[in-house]
């Protein structure tokens, strides 16, 4: 009985450990790629020091309506996060529709926070997008408890890869990384976080769901 108790007791502290180097990997991203961290702050601070960042131009807001959703984007000017030189660093928060289960009357919103960095790929056709999510992984994907990947396909050719990854007994993907080829002449690495409100204050989705990570919803950036 006292050994079962010992194994139960370090199964419990290994997962501990787990949860703990994920939380502190997935901290680190969001402070090195983004300006403004949003976990924890209320909601309405957090939305309004990100439209109100004088280094973004080209801002586009749509405010939330009857049959709208809330959407932001705009262009940094110097805020310049990721190891290639990105002719376009721009930064989006929209609100998203998610189904929670598997019944299509039972849905909810979350909002995605993402960071992209465009580059010209007309010398190295693609190449810096692709290895910037390359260097990406190796850095930082050993730290998750789990992460899914799937390849874009054209014309029998990967144009750009999708990862989710997941934090210990979470449900939802909190952090979805990608690279694309969006034509011969022009690629982007993107970042997207997943933002929930919760009384105001913005946090990470923590639903559990019982299974294989990321049976909760989809976690693919088109579809959300």
């Amino acid at each position: 009985m006292k050994r079962k108790k010992n194994i139960l007791f370090i199964i419990f502290f290994l997962s501990l450990v787990n949860i703990c180097a994920s939380q502190k990997a997935f901290n680190k991203i969001v402070h090195k790629y983004y300006r403004y961290f949003p976990y924890g702050l209320p909601f309405g601070d957090f939305v309004s020091n990100l439209m109100k960042d004088p280094t973004l131009t080209n801002k586009i807001v749509q405010k939330r309506t009857d049959s709208t959703l809330f959407f932001f984007k705009g262009d940094y000017t110097t805020h310049k996060p990721f190891s290639f030189e990105a002719t376009r660093t721009e930064v989006r928060l929209a609100e998203s529709e998610i189904q929670l289960t598997d019944s299509a009357t039972k849905k909810d919103t979350l909002f995605i926070y993402q960071i992209s960095g465009y580059s010209n790929t007309s010398e190295n056709k693609g190449m810096t997008a692709q290895k910037e999510f390359i260097q990406f992984d190796r850095k930082y994907g050993r730290d998750f408890g789990e992460s899914t990947v799937k390849n874009l396909w054209e014309k029998e050719q990967i144009v750009g890869t999708v990862r989710n990854y997941f934090l210990p007994s979470v449900g939802i993907s909190p952090i979805t990384v990608a690279w694309l080829n969006l034509t011969d002449h022009e690629s982007v690495f993107s970042i997207t976080l997943r933002l929930i409100k919760v009384e105001n204050t913005v946090m990470m989705p923590t639903i559990y769901v019982p299974g294989k990570a990321g049976n909760a919803v989809s976690t693919d950036p088109d579809e959300n």
